[in-house]
């Protein structure tokens, strides 16, 4: 697996499908239909995905010359994203992208918002719960 930065519109485009992807299909378990639905509608387009990502530093994890994951963060060491493809969930992608991240950012506290699906990753990787919040969908 390599890691790169985001480089263009198509690394956008796969961005956006690996996130509706990953939302439908691994949301599945902890979000009803409903739920999804809002979710993966915030970030509809390459555009609003453009807009997203302006200003957070992106890496894509690429296997076999294809994104299987991506990790976005601030300099401040907010994780606003990571998610992975279906296929390749549970298989290092997400664990090789934040070990990318601590590297980028030594000495810098991580910390991030994170849904159902992805607080037991974040949580084996030293990360404590401060709140617990529910956010409807479309919020």
């Amino acid at each position: 697996m390599n890691i790169r930065c985001i480089c263009n519109d198509s690394d956008i485009a796969a961005v956006a499908a690996v996130f509706t992807a990953s939302v439908h299909e691994l949301g599945a378990s902890h979000y009803d239909a409903t739920q999804r639905n809002a979710w993966a509608a915030r970030f509809a387009d390459v555009k609003a995905w453009s807009a997203r990502l302006s200003g957070l530093r992106t890496l894509l994890a690429i296997e076999k010359n294809e994104i299987v994951g991506f990790i976005s963060y601030e300099p401040n060491g907010h994780i606003e994203f990571l998610y992975t493809a279906p296929g390749v969930e549970r298989q290092g992608v997400a664990s090789a992208l934040y070990r990318e991240v601590e590297k980028e950012l030594p000495g810098v506290s991580l910390f991030t918002e994170a849904g159902l699906v992805a607080k037991p990753f974040f949580m084996q990787h030293g990360f404590t719960v401060v709140e617990e919040q529910e956010v409807l969908p479309g919020g």
